[in-house]
């Protein structure tokens, strides 16, 4: 009988051990393994990453199109950035395996006719980031444009659009001024001052510019345009969103949460910001187990594009000796069309007709570039001739600094022009200012060319 009752409770003993062990073993599984998706795939399973993990999407290769913001701009001016400087800007925080092809002073054309050029046909990525929100000039519209033609070739990428509020979207009824006017009168810090400019805004320096004021007495509204073609953009492509924006807070303390975001300029990111944005953006992949493909599809319409604003390197095009001018802290760069005029050639080498762009500054802070004359002519044996060819003399639209009554709202900006079609062979573009003699100007300057098949927004993009 003794015998039989130690049996009894070892028997007990092992039976608990047992459930213990099961039990641990499916919770276990269960916080590793995440639920197949509603649509019956298995695409959950196969990855055992939990939701919101960074270390594995640190990995995913990511392809960063955007404005001077998404370059860096304003990160070799600043002393948080140190040594390292432009490779602070978030592609690079984002991913081991960044493609940054922002540009500073332009939106989304360019890259929506030139696509191919810029990309390669070897390039291939998980994701794609669009920062496109505030631009000035009419070009938002090719937003569209550009997110089909990548979804077109990359089928499977995981497409990010960031809608960025800056600190002039915030506005100070009583006195009518935004914050970002408000923090730059001066009162706060040296504006002169590159350094004091390029200095990261804080809660402190917020408080002092919000010192006075109460909440009611602030308005906060995003450009209904920008909003509407970014959400157009995001609908036809399956694409996601990224704001910054917190729901059910004051307007004052929304600024609190976007202003430490810049750096004192009130537009461009500070090394923070950066970081905040790299994390949220890998927090959206995470969370959305993203996951690598090489698939691609053929590009359907062809570019073929040359852009030396960034680099300074011309030596693709011939041209009439026209200098390469560099400036911004050597950032920018353009090829100087002289007062009697210049000339560039450009060659289709396709059977197909082609738009043909040309790509120039249009205004700048310090003085105004003339209006100018071009005209395209067909070269064959070394003859100046123009049969089968779609373009007349035409005027480059400029920007007058009217638009821009303060001074201090004055900036390098990029437009693109369509001069006409061309036909397979070699073309001379020639280029001749046409100054008010009553004003002082810039030279011209032209920052690139493109050749393009289609300039997007219709349904052959979606073929």
């Amino acid at each position: 009988m003794p015998s039989t009752t130690k049996f009894q409770k070892n028997s007990s003993f092992w039976v608990i051990c047992v459930v213990i062990v099961v039990t641990f073993a499916t919770i276990f599984h269960h916080r590793n393994v995440t639920n197949v998706s509603s649509s019956g795939g298995t695409r959950g399973l196969q990855s055992r990453r939990m939701k919101g993990d960074h270390r594995e999407v640190y990995h995913l290769r990511g392809l960063f199109f955007g404005t001077s913001r998404s370059w860096g701009s304003g990160l070799y001016h600043s002393k948080e950035a140190g040594e390292i400087k432009r490779y602070h800007a978030y592609p690079f925080k984002t991913t081991a395996s960044a493609t940054n092809l922002a540009v500073p002073g332009t939106g989304p054309l360019f890259p929506s006719m030139c696509l191919q050029s810029l990309v390669g046909d070897d390039l291939r990525v998980d994701y794609v980031v669009l920062e496109f929100f505030h631009i000035v000039s009419g070009g938002e519209a090719k937003l569209l444009d550009l997110a089909i033609r990548i979804r077109q070739r990359f089928p499977d990428a995981f497409l990010i659009f960031l809608i960025v509020p800056l600190p002039i979207n915030f506005i100070h009824l009583p006195t009518a001024q935004t914050l970002s006017g408000r923090m730059g009168d001066g009162s706060y810090f040296n504006v002169t001052d590159i350094e004091s400019l390029f200095e990261g805004i804080d809660e402190e320096f917020l408080d002092k510019v919000l010192a006075g004021t109460k909440d009611e007495e602030w308005k906060f509204e995003l450009p209904e345009a920008q909003m509407k073609n970014t959400m157009q953009a995001v609908e036809a492509v399956g694409g996601h969103v990224w704001n910054p924006l917190k729901k059910g807070v004051t307007i004052k303390e929304q600024i609190k949460n976007i202003g430490p975001l810049f750096f004192h300029d009130a537009s461009h990111f500070n090394v923070a910001g950066h970081g905040r944005i790299a994390w949220e953006i890998r927090e959206m992949l995470a969370d959305n187990y993203v996951k690598s493909s090489d698939r691609v599809n053929p590009w359907k319409l062809h570019d073929q594009c040359d852009s030396w604003y960034q680099d300074g390197h011309a030596d693709k095009i011939q041209h009439s000796d026209m200098k390469m001018v560099r400036w911004a802290g050597r950032q920018k760069h353009a090829l100087e069309v002289e007062e009697e005029g210049s000339w560039f050639e450009v060659t289709n080498p396709t059977d197909s007709l082609m738009k043909l762009y040309v790509y120039y500054m249009s205004t700048s802070p310090e003085q105004e570039y003339p209006k100018t004359s071009v005209q395209v002519s067909k070269l064959i044996n070394q003859d100046t001739v123009s049969p089968d060819i779609e373009c007349g003399a035409v005027i480059l639209p400029m920007v007058s600094h009217d638009i821009f009554p303060d001074k201090t709202k004055r900036i390098h900006l990029v437009e693109g022009y369509m001069i006409g079609k061309v036909g397979r062979g070699t073309y001379r573009i020639n280029l001749r200012p046409m100054p008010d003699q009553n004003k002082e100007y810039k030279k011209f300057r032209v920052t690139g060319i493109a050749l393009t098949e289609g300039e997007g927004g219709d349904e052959v993009w979606l073929g």
